[in-house]
């Protein structure tokens, strides 16, 4: 005796298929920062503006904190998990030895033959500290040095 499929009298078998989604997917960003205070920032601003971890990843730059570091962290990063729509590498220009090597590694990554990473740079001049400053008071001391700039935003 063979066994059947109940059938609802309600609605057709077809009707139970599950229908192909239509969302579009989203986007994938990795952030690589040189200090903790960049970090701080992106994430208070993932929370504040509801955005998922998968959205946006903050990648834990465990090199170093020089400019080259941070394009190392970000390629390393990408090897491990796969690729990323968007790739920042947030850094200072803070009179680091490594700068202009970091962004010439940047246009090299970008220009590749086989699997050009979509990496950017993302540059505060003199410091990142610079930009929080401006968030609380308006200013247009020059900040030569970082360390002004966050004795600044202490104040």
């Amino acid at each position: 005796m063979t066994r059947r499929t109940p059938v609802s009298h309600l609605r057709g078998a077809g009707s139970f298929r599950r229908k192909p989604g239509r969302k579009t997917p989203r986007s994938v960003t990795l952030i690589v920062c040189e200090g903790e205070t960049e970090q701080e920032y992106f994430e208070a601003a993932r929370i504040k503006y509801k955005l998922t971890t998968a959205e946006i990843i903050l990648a834990e730059n465990t090199i170093g904190p020089a400019p080259i570091s941070v394009v190392c962290c970000a390629e390393n990063k990408c090897a491990e998990l796969g690729s990323y729509d968007t790739i920042f590498c947030v850094f200072d220009r803070d009179g680091h030895e490594s700068f202009d090597r970091a962004r010439e590694r940047i246009k090299t990554l970008t220009k590749l033959k086989k699997k050009p990473l979509p990496i950017r740079e993302a540059i505060s001049i003199p410091c990142f500290e610079y930009w929080v400053l401006l968030h609380y008071a308006r200013t247009d001391a020059p900040f030569h040095r970082c360390d002004d700039a966050i004795d600044q935003v202490r104040n």
